[in-house]
This record gives C-alpha cells, structure tokens and sequence, in this order.
C-alpha cells in the first residue's frame, strides 16, 4: 500500500517538473527560429570600418533574408546553377570566381552590342576574358538553345 503511494507521488512529481521545464524553456526561449545559425552568419558578414553605407544597407538586408528564409543568400544565388548565360544578371555572374563587377559589366555589354551568345567560345572576345576563366564561366553558365 505504502509503495504504490509512493509510486503516485513519485509520478505527479515527474509530470509537475516536465511541465514546469516546457513552460520554462518557452518563457525563455530566443525568438530567432536557428539563433545559432544567424548568429554564425553574423560573424561571417561582420563589417570593417571602412564598409560605406551602401554595403551597411545590402549586408542588412542579406541578414534579414536570411533570418526569414534561413538560407544564407549565397546559397540561395546557387541554387539556379547552372543556368543559362544570355539570361544572367551582374551578381549571377559575380559568383563565378575571378569575375568582378568590370568583368561582368563588359560580359553584359558585349551581349548587349552583339546579341545573345551562341557559343561558350564567344566570351573570349570579351577583354578580360582568357581560357582559364572561360572554363570557370562553363561550368556554371549554358547557353539555352
């Protein structure tokens, strides 16, 4: 007799403590869905004291994306690899290594003076534009036909 009582009491005690833990732990719990997540892409895109207000603003806003969506923007930007080159934008062609933003604009210029790109080889008429790099450009970019 005494030992199911003690039993009762061994068990309302357990319930009261899980209970009293799940209200704990979401009374106090951060309001970021992967706070350790963001916290990390915090550290990776920190800002030098040299960084000018625009890239305050565009650094922002790739943070509060990535709190939205939880994917960091770079993996976002990769998941319409590969595509198509005559439909690529500055930034999808900044994502190949080796392009800057003068690269990029002298790709998109060219496609602009001698319409869409037939072949891949065409890029090397680009200033800037050597084997090495055309083959980077080929692996990430096709040409649709």
């Amino acid at each position: 007799m005494k030992e199911s009582l003690i039993v009762r009491i061994m068990s309302v005690f357990a319930l009261v403590s899980v209970v009293g833990l799940v209200i704990l732990s979401v009374g106090f719990s951060p309001k970021a869905k992967y706070p350790l997540m963001v916290t990390q892409y915090q550290k990776n895109t920190s800002l030098k004291p040299q960084d000018n207000e625009n890239d305050v603003k565009k650094t922002h806003d790739k943070m509060k994306e990535y709190v939205i969506t939880g994917q960091s923007p770079s993996e976002k930007e990769n998941q319409h690899f590969p595509m198509d080159i005559n439909a690529a934008d500055r930034d999808a062609l900044m994502q190949v290594d080796g392009i800057g933003k003068k690269k990029a604009d002298s790709i998109l210029s060219y496609i602009r003076q001698h319409g869409p790109i037939q072949k891949m080889e065409q890029l090397t008429e680009v200033e800037g534009i050597g084997e090495v790099t055309l083959k980077k450009i080929c692996e990430k970019f096709y040409i649709k036909n």
